[in-house]
């Protein structure tokens, strides 16, 4: 039961207008007040909170792998300046450490052999102290050209660094005068490296140096 709010009638419920004056009657609704209806919890469906579940493990997991990366490089960076540091002649520590055999190994021959030949201007002889594999990398022109301004190369150091029953791994600086052929004038390098031997009909083969420039050395 309700009143008219316009002349006092008593309503029935479920009348729409006033029996009395004909007024139309408003009609209360249910349910919760704003108030009410702001401080209600919120209820998220499944999918959303597996969804939301499974963002942090992956933003975890992106943190740890960018982290890693930022690792690894940091640690190639560092050996790289390592080996700058070392252009003075001294073996690099990494590689003392990885030594596993003396200087006498017959690889050390065949690489001395090498250089005399190559100081020589012996070409052919020099070329035929390249591996199989190594000859197929580097034709014999190239080879010749890449070696044509050498006036002369020298071992400063050596050290073995790794031996299997079939190949070597040796630690090589080496000192070189080229011929400018702009100015007609010397000039002295140092480069440092790895050359690998492989054993070939019972001889000593170079195959893969890897060798990089360490300085220019001044007069």
């Amino acid at each position: 039961m309700g009143f008219c709010t316009q002349c006092g009638q008593e309503i029935r419920d479920g009348l729409k207008f006033c029996t009395s004056c004909g007024a139309k009657i408003e009609q209360k609704t249910e349910g919760l007040s704003p108030e009410k209806k702001a401080d209600a919890p919120v209820v998220t469906s499944s999918s959303e909170e597996k969804e939301h579940s499974l963002k942090l493990p992956t933003a975890i997991g992106i943190m740890i792998l960018v982290c890693l990366i930022s690792l690894f490089i940091g640690t190639l960076m560092g050996q790289k300046v390592e080996r700058v540091r070392n252009h003075s002649g001294s073996i690099p520590s990494q590689v003392s450490r990885s030594t596993t055999s003396t200087l006498d190994h017959p690889a050390i021959n065949s690489l001395n052999a090498f250089l005399n030949d190559i100081n020589s201007k012996n070409w052919e002889a020099a070329y035929s102290k390249a591996s199989d594999r190594g000859r197929l990398k580097t034709p014999y022109l190239a080879f010749t050209r890449n070696w044509g301004n050498n006036l002369g190369v020298v071992s400063e150091q050596h050290q073995v660094v790794k031996v299997w029953p079939d190949k070597v791994k040796i630690y090589v600086l080496l000192t070189s005068s080229d011929l400018n052929v702009k100015t007609q004038k010397e000039e002295r390098y140092q480069y440092e490296g790895i050359v690998k031997f492989v054993q070939e009909n019972g001889q000593w083969k170079i195959t893969d140096p890897l060798m990089s420039y360490v300085r220019r050395i001044k007069e």
